[in-house]
């Protein structure tokens, strides 16, 4: 079957690669093929575009070129930037951070998958203190995303809603908030739900396949988020479906398309892919 994404639709998740220009990192946890802005431009459904860094980038002028670039070739594209949590990012100045602001930066991304202990909750805590008290946050409304385990995530929850150094900042969970089909009923589940029901959350619903091999596996943790919380909703490709392995995934993105839009309602679908990245991305 076809798929037509509706007018003014957002991918909340991509990264580019292009180590000629931009070399990876020398300690990374894999090493993906190029995957240049070039054919991105190329096979992208949508001409409106978060960009995220990956950890094996090594710092943030790779994804700042990507932007500059694509405004550049596609003026008729919006492009948005999420940058990791590189050391020294506290002390960016006041200017730099407006730089990056007019550049099209709007998140800073915590990898507890790559990079850090996710399952740590005291550094998790600290380190998300610490973020949003950077400028980028207080000054501009730039979003914190976090790739963190499902359970971190859970007990996380109290600390997010009710912490007043928290009060002003907004969350964003990468991938399916790293749920996966052994989830549904758990503790866990439950208090990720209460979590986004008290609006400081958005999760990017985001490659099912990395999460059961059969997508309608996923079904139910899809429809208790949009149920829970339709105005949390973000989707993203992931485009280019990298694995830990030394080539990239073949994925069917029109099939993972066609099951979300199956399972939604036709106004959570909507604010899915146009309402709710256009209110935090723009």
């Amino acid at each position: 079957m076809s798929f037509a994404f509706p007018t003014g639709a957002w991918d909340s998740h991509i990264h580019c690669f292009d180590p000629e220009r931009h070399p990876f990192k020398e300690n990374r946890a894999y090493t993906p093929p190029p995957a240049t802005l070039d054919k991105l431009l190329q096979q992208s459904q949508v001409d409106r575009l978060m960009l995220v860094q990956a950890s094996v980038e090594n710092g943030f002028t790779g994804i700042l070129s990507h932007i500059t670039r694509c405004r550049q070739q596609s003026p008729h594209m919006t492009i948005r930037g999420t940058i990791c949590n590189e050391p020294g990012l506290s002390q960016v100045s006041e200017q730099d951070f407006d730089r990056l602001h007019e550049i099209g930066i709007r998140s800073i991304r915590l990898h507890g998958t790559y990079g850090m202990d996710g399952c740590d909750l005291v550094s998790v805590k600290e380190t998300l203190e610490e973020l949003s008290q950077c400028i980028g946050i207080t000054k501009h409304g730039w979003t914190i995303s976090a790739q963190l385990p499902l359970p971190t995530w859970a007990a996380l929850k109290d600390f997010i809603i009710h912490s007043l150094i928290l009060a002003n900042v907004t969350f964003i969970a990468d991938h399916n908030l790293s749920a996966t089909p052994d989830d549904i009923d758990s503790v866990a589940l439950d208090a990720v739900v209460e979590l986004l029901k008290a609006g400081k959350l958005y999760v990017k619903v985001c490659a099912l396949y990395r999460r059961s091999e059969d997508i309608s596996q996923m079904k139910q943790i899809v429809q208790m988020y949009a149920n829970a919380a339709p105005r949390s909703l973000l989707w993203g490709s992931d485009w280019p479906h990298v694995s830990t392995k030394k080539r990239a995934t073949v994925v069917d993105i029109n099939k993972e398309l066609l099951a979300l839009q199956d399972w939604l309602s036709e106004e959570q679908w909507q604010q899915m892919l146009v309402e709710n990245p256009e209110t935090i991305y723009t």
